[in-house]
């Protein structure tokens, strides 16, 4: 990303009740009225990636705008000036020698915000940032081989190390490398809170689990009383017994795993995506990824563009968090999960049938049938 301050020229900036001054012809300002936002791609950037900005008309600036004057204009600017996709509109430097510059709008975009702190006159408006390619916001500063901060997001934070260390060794000791998770681990809070809350639900569901069929096995063994005195009275071994009524509850827990392994895509996606849309409300989780930043050149020219904060002019980089969260959630029953959930079936079975079983047992065959 690059940045630059320049003024309006043949169009007017918007103003705001905030701001001292007028919009529009003027030079004078030498913070500019109008903020020049140059990235690479719209799509990374973080406003647009937190959706608090939208492209509304055309389209957002991508890697084939490198090296062009093509511009994308917030709606409200467009409006006021009557500007729509495919117009242009010109731009003055704010040294003394200003150059004019042409800039051709490919897309309009929406700014949810109505006002924020940028500094400078007409300059608290959002309104009033044009987005380019970083290359013109550079030749705008007079310095093409610079740009501000350069920020790049794993998608995969266990590479974070590994990629820091790389990085290190292709940047001059004269740049800054920072590398944070805090986005990650904010955007994992509210998972980290399901996982939590899911785990409790396991033991809560074992444990209850556990002492409702051992009840049910109780009452079931005590109306098969006849019949396992007569199996016993037969000379049947009691472990061949627990193992039939084993046997048939095995019989059910597989039943029960193959439903469980065709609903429970559909089921564990629906309430997890409901239980992670409630966490991140409660976390108010703003971000996404983990973001490293990296070799930020130094600055140089007249075009005294304003660094974003953290990204100095010395080289100094930072990484900057996204205002996303968690949307696109995906739930897949592994086959890990299902032998997990496998043994803990087998588990409450066999506790079950043991604790049920063991009354019966201590009984003898001719007392069982006795009491019939």
């Amino acid at each position: 990303s690059n940045s630059a301050s320049v003024n309006a020229s043949g169009f007017s900036a918007v103003t705001t009740s905030s701001s001292s001054g007028g919009g529009g012809q003027g030079g004078s300002s030498n913070s500019g009225d109008i903020t020049i936002s140059g990235v690479s791609t719209t799509a990374a950037e973080t406003n647009f990636k937190s959706k608090s900005y939208k492209i509304t008309s055309g389209r957002g600036i991508t890697a084939a705008d490198k090296n062009t004057n093509n511009v994308v204009i917030e709606s409200e600017l467009a409006t006021s000036n009557s500007l729509k996709v495919g117009s242009t509109i010109k731009v003055k430097t704010t040294d003394d020698d200003a150059k004019t510059y042409t800039l051709n709008v490919v897309g309009i975009y929406k700014a949810k915000t109505s006002s924020s702190s940028q500094g400078g006159p007409n300059m608290s408006d959002p309104s009033n940032t044009i987005y380019t390619s970083y290359t013109f916001a550079g030749t705008v500063n007079g310095d093409t081989t610079s740009v501000t901060s350069v920020v790049y997001t794993l998608t995969d934070s266990s590479k974070e190390k590994a990629f820091t260390k790389q990085a290190k060794k292709l940047i001059s000791s004269s740049f800054s490398l920072t590398s944070s998770s805090e986005t990650y681990a904010l955007l994992m809070k509210p998972m980290k809170n399901v996982q939590s809350f899911a785990n409790k639900i396991v033991w809560i569901v074992g444990i209850a689990g556990t002492i409702i069929l051992a009840l049910i096995t109780v009452l079931m063994i005590r109306e098969r009383r006849h019949e396992i005195g007569v199996l016993m009275a037969l000379g049947e071994s009691k472990f061949k017994i627990v193992l039939q009524l084993f046997s048939e509850l095995f019989a059910v827990l597989v039943l029960s795993l193959v439903i469980a392994g065709v609903a429970g895509n559909f089921v564990g996606s629906a309430v997890g995506k409901q239980l992670v849309s409630q966490q991140t409300t409660a976390t108010q989780s703003t971000s996404t990824g983990a973001g490293f930043g990296g070799g930020g050149g130094q600055q140089s020219g007249g075009g005294g563009g304003s660094a974003p904060s953290g990204a100095g002019r010395s080289g100094q980089t930072s990484m900057t968090a996204s205002g996303s969260q968690v949307s696109n959630l995906k739930t897949k029953i592994s086959a890990k999960s299902m032998a997990e959930l496998g043994g803990l079936g087998l588990g409450i079975i066999a506790i079950a049938v043991v604790a049920g079983s063991t009354p019966i047992f201590r009984l003898k065959p001719k007392k069982i049938l006795s009491n019939e």
